[in-house]
């Protein structure tokens, strides 16, 4: 039912065991490993070597051919033929129940599910505490369907926690080989544009997302702090202008059209907010894009991010089962 990918290069023996067996310890367990690895075949770290004690034929190993996190992606993806695709990164690990609570939702939606993704606990490796749980928005539903592919620019989806249909992904090409930068947002642009229905998030912790030295964020905990701290200087100072030029600027390097799309429409509604004469609209934080958002969407009063969406306890998974309608009602 499932093709699970994993795009690796050089990962850390460690990072990528856990990952593995997050993914063989499933409840579910149809579903078929796709691991495309960049490293040299003879590096210490090729997965070959890393996962030689573990003996399941449904992992599959794959040298990538080419360069860069998209082509990994698109060579795993391509190989399998489930009809369903979960992304994990090599040193982020699943709940054990993923696999289970996706299948339940698939077979009980009234529409096909074209993507879905949950919640995520970010944790810093080697630190037990929590920097911050993300990937879920309680105020979703309530977002107009003409505006669910704007609020991803804001709403990041957590990777390891995503699935798509296959046919799906295959009609859009997979991801972008030509952006190093921002492909899996663009990937689930492109779903959220065409099916914006069809497009849920679970309401449940998925997977763990991991952050190191080696990963494209890190910082541990000062480094979790000067986000922060960088985020809320920068939307009390916010400058609308310099933002849109910023937009502007990088639809250069971004070919796909969403980037264009989403200055021209940023540039739009910024320009009837400040026609209303109302000064809180002339700059600072009501002229971010999603402050603009929640207005137009019926909601002002801040992105409301759950602190703890449910676990994905065994619990859980038989009170949904008694009660099948009760998350998709």
């Amino acid at each position: 039912m499932f093709d699970v990918i994993i795009p690796t290069f050089k990962s850390n023996p460690l990072y990528l065991r856990k990952a593995i067996m997050s993914v063989l310890n499933q409840t579910c367990q149809d579903f078929e490993i796709y691991i495309s690895d960049g490293s040299p075949i003879d590096h210490p770290h090729h997965s070959k070597n890393t996962l030689s004690d573990i003996h399941d034929s449904r992992i599959h190993f794959l040298q990538q051919v080419g360069t860069g996190i998209s082509d990994a992606r698109n060579q795993a993806f391509k190989a399998g033929s489930n009809p369903y695709v979960c992304t994990l990164d090599s040193d982020d690990y699943w709940d054990v129940r993923k696999l289970e609570y996706s299948k339940w939702r698939i077979e009980n939606e009234d529409k096909p599910i074209k993507m879905m993704w949950g919640a995520a606990e970010h944790t810093f490796i080697g630190s037990p505490e929590i920097l911050f749980r993300a990937g879920y928005f309680e105020e979703w539903e309530k977002t107009k369907l003409e505006h669910r592919w704007l609020r991803l620019y804001w709403m990041p989806l957590m990777t390891s926690t995503i699935l798509y249909e296959r046919k799906s992904l295959e009609h859009f090409g997979g991801w972008n080989p030509f952006m190093t930068l921002g492909e899996d947002m663009e990937v689930n642009w492109k779903f959220m544009w065409h099916y914006p229905e069809q497009c849920i998030q679970a309401p449940v912790y998925l997977s763990h997302y991991r952050s190191h030295e080696d990963s494209t964020v890190s910082g541990g905990d000062s480094g979790h702090q000067k986000f922060n701290s960088s985020v809320i200087t920068n939307s009390r100072r916010f400058n609308a202008d310099k933002m849109l030029d910023s937009m502007k600027r990088a639809t250069i390097h971004n070919p796909t059209p969403h980037w264009k799309q989403y200055w021209e429409w940023y540039e739009r509604v910024l320009h009837e907010c400040r026609q209303s004469s109302n000064q809180e609209y002339m700059d600072g934080e009501r002229t971010h894009p999603l402050h603009i958002l929640q207005r137009l969407d019926g909601f002002d009063n801040g992105s409301k991010f759950v602190e703890r969406p449910d676990a994905l306890s065994e619990e859980y998974m038989l009170n949904l089962k008694k009660q099948p309608d009760a998350e998709t009602q």
